[in-house]
């Protein structure tokens, strides 16, 4: 009987402590992984809200459609294939070779995102009956929150026409005012037009909270959608930083790589971060998954450089640990990046519904883009 190919793969595991080289790039990639990183999630955020970088409106097209081409490539090309390199790795027990434990754990996270969504849209529409509110449809675009017709925009940062918001804005303090003055100054002749201005102010109130309503339940869904995207990015985030560090002779070739994947991805959550419509009050859990993901891949680095000594890149509990939650990561931006960033955002979307073919194809192009370049990193990652 041949051993010798046995011989070499276990030899192959054994080599699993990398070698001390380069400890001087490896130091410095902690800060520059940081900078690229924070510059990516950024800048959409940071060019919106400051008034003198003045961006035209193609800017920021492009980062988001490019973006989403860089989390869709990132979900298949990166995560999926590492899940499946590691728990498919001879140095496991042949056990993992008789079943693609990747794919399945994958598929269990593509389910079970679609089980949080499900269940976050029950309890809104269920929410939205008991306050007598009509339950929101799912909508998505840069004013995603828009009414079933389109022509009501309810949760734009800026209103369109601030004059005619106002005007559908009724202070009930107004209401009993208004009521008792003509209920004290008008005849028995003018009480019928009296109470139609009152039920008519009523309604517009009605109306008034009533869309807010709408509006709060859609933004809950938009925000749960963001959340599980950062879930899955951030994730990933300290493996990579993990893998960086404790990688041997390659590492030379990964480090660059590494810089221009952190910055896309950045850019990708960062476009979608800054076209949630966060109200002033929660605006801050924007800067706060922005520097999340900003930290998290030079945190990994650095819990790497501290245990390279001891850590076994190839031993059984490392690559099973990598591979199960790149695998759960994958699945997440899978679901996330197929249903929400393609699906609903092209051929459900208030953005899209009265574009033209060219503006429709312009998005695309973008995002095919962002996912070939991202593929492209993967070849050296």
């Amino acid at each position: 009987m041949d051993t010798t190919l046995p011989n070499l793969l276990r030899r192959e595991c054994d080599l699993t402590k990398s070698e001390f080289e380069y400890m001087g790039l490896r130091i410095s990639s902690v800060f520059v992984v940081f900078i690229a990183s924070l510059l990516g999630v950024m800048l959409p955020l940071v060019a919106s809200r400051v008034k003198r970088i003045n961006l035209p409106a193609c800017v920021y097209f492009f980062a988001r459609y490019f973006g989403s081409g860089v989390i869709i490539s990132t979900a298949f090309v990166h995560l999926l294939f590492e899940a499946n390199e590691n728990l498919s790795s001879p140095c496991l027990p042949d056990a993992f070779r008789d079943f693609p434990y990747a794919y399945g754990i994958a598929l269990v996270g593509i389910f079970g995102t679609f089980l949080i969504e499900l269940v976050t849209k029950f309890k809104i529409a269920e929410k939205a009956r008991k306050a007598g509110v009509k339950a929101p449809v799912h909508t998505h675009g840069p004013n995603a929150l828009a009414t079933n017709g389109g022509s009501v925009e309810l949760c734009e940062s800026k209103p369109r026409n601030p004059d005619q918001v106002s005007m559908n804005r009724v202070n009930p303090a107004d209401l009993e005012i208004t009521s008792a003055a003509e209920s004290t100054s008008s005849g028995p002749k003018d009480v019928s037009a009296s109470d139609k201005q009152v039920v008519n102010q009523s309604a517009a109130l009605t109306t008034s909270l009533d869309t807010t309503s709408v509006a709060d339940h859609k933004l809950v869904v938009q925000i749960s959608n963001i959340c599980l995207l950062e879930f899955g990015i951030v994730f990933h985030s300290i493996f990579v930083g993990l893998t960086v560090a404790v990688s041997g002779a390659e590492f030379k070739t990964l480090y660059p790589v590494i810089v221009f994947h952190q910055m896309f991805e950045g850019l990708g959550l960062g476009a979608r971060l800054d076209s949630t419509p966060w109200s002033p009050q929660n605006e801050w859990v924007a800067w706060l998954f922005a520097i999340m993901f900003s930290i998290t891949t030079p945190l990994g680095i650095a819990i790497g450089l501290g245990i390279r000594s001891s850590f076994e890149l190839n031993s059984p509990r490392a690559l099973i640990t990598n591979g199960v939650f790149d695998a759960i990561s994958a699945g997440i931006l899978i679901y996330t990046s197929l249903v929400e960033l393609m699906g609903a955002e092209f051929l459900h979307s208030d953005e899209f519904e009265h574009a033209s073919l060219k503006t429709v194809l312009g998005a695309y192009s973008w995002m095919a883009l962002g996912a070939i370049l991202m593929a492209l990193i993967g070849a050296w990652a």
